[in-house]
Formats: structure tokens, sequence, C-alpha cells
């Protein structure tokens, strides 16, 4: 998924509810699985390597869970999420960097 209907695609899922993505910084979009009724926060820091998250606000009660200490741990730019971000809030002094895992605001607890 790296076209911008695929990207439209992904934040329509989000908003309706129906999926939550994984967007890693060399650009793949896939589909994470719902642990329930909320995502298990835990398995997003394992599989992300995460030691500590940011929640990311989006508009449409869209969230990004993001790496905190990303910049701090070098971890590389994510484009997808940047242009995500960066086209919310028509702002592109932000980048987002590192993997991300992005939903519903109701699936994280």
């Amino acid at each position: 998924m790296h076209t911008k209907i695929d990207l439209i695609e992904v934040l329509k899922n989000c908003k309706d509810n129906k999926a939550g993505y994984t967007i890693t910084q060399n650009g793949e979009v896939t589909e994470r699985p719902f642990d329930g009724k909320y995502y298990d926060i835990k398995k997003i820091k394992n599989d992300c390597n995460f030691d500590y998250i940011e929640l990311v606000r989006l508009p449409g009660d869209i969230i990004m869970i993001a790496d905190e200490e990303g910049l701090l741990r070098s971890k590389e730019y994510n484009l997808l999420a940047s242009i995500i971000y960066q086209e919310a809030y028509n702002n592109r002094d932000l980048g987002i960097v590192g993997d991300v895992v992005i939903c519903h605001t109701s699936r994280v607890n």
C-alpha cells in the first residue's frame, strides 16, 4: 500500500473503526489484527521496538501510536506516517520516526 488512494482507505477504515494498521519506517502498511476490544499496548511496544509510547491524536477520532524516544534512538524517518500527521495539521515542521500503529481512538485504553 503505497498510493494516495490506499492511504485514504487506511484512514477511512481507522475512522470507521474497521481496522488498525502498522506503518513501518520503510513504507510498508499492513493491517494489524485487534487484540480484542483494545490493542494490547505491550504487544505494540514489543512488535515496534518501543520502550515508551507517544499517542498522537489525529482528526476523525484516529490515533497514531509512536515511539516517544524515536529521535533519541536514531530511528529512521517514517515518510507515510509523517505525511498523515503533516496533512492532518497542515504543519510541515514535525515528522514521525520509527514504526507506528494507527487506529480508532476507542482501540487504545
